[in-house]
């Protein structure tokens, strides 16, 4: 149902009139009337001067109307012509992964030859020295043995 109904419960529910509502909110009393009716939906804006006035939960009407215009969609819009990807394109059993093999493929690109992987050779010393990510380094340059060069892995 629409969130309209909910919010025609709610003002009766704290004993507000649609002509006191309105003027909370610095509406016209048909624009109130309509929306309660679903002739006019909730937007954002009307959401946060609903969450202002009343209280109710920030994103509380705009989540209502996304839910419903989603089960109206979910009743009217024709799924019958589209086809699921995994029907057309189903891998073969033997080219699946399990889980354990993915994080073991993953651990053997991380434990690669660092030369093959194009890090740059400071970057290579932290990899070698396994040192924890964020913690301050400091590496001289080359070129310039006493300039201290200060790195984050």
């Amino acid at each position: 149902f629409h969130p309209g109904i909910e919010l025609k419960k709610l003002l009766q529910e704290k004993s507000l009139t649609q002509k006191d509502m309105a003027s909370l909110c610095g509406k016209n009393t048909s624009e109130l009337n309509e929306l309660i009716k679903g002739k006019r939906n909730f937007t954002i804006q009307r959401d946060i001067i609903l969450h202002e006035v009343l209280g109710t939960p920030e994103q509380f009407w705009i989540r209502k109307q996304m839910d419903y215009e989603y089960a109206v969609a979910k009743q009217t819009f024709d799924t019958s012509n589209l086809t699921p990807y995994r029907s057309i394109y189903q891998e073969p059993e033997a080219n699946l992964k399990t889980e354990e093999e993915r994080k073991e493929e993953m651990q053997g690109d991380i434990q690669a030859d660092p030369q093959e992987q194009n890090i740059p050779e400071h970057k290579e010393k932290m990899l070698d020295d396994d040192i924890l990510a964020n913690e301050e380094i400091v590496i001289t340059d080359e070129e310039h043995p006493h300039h201290k060069v200060f790195d984050k892995f």
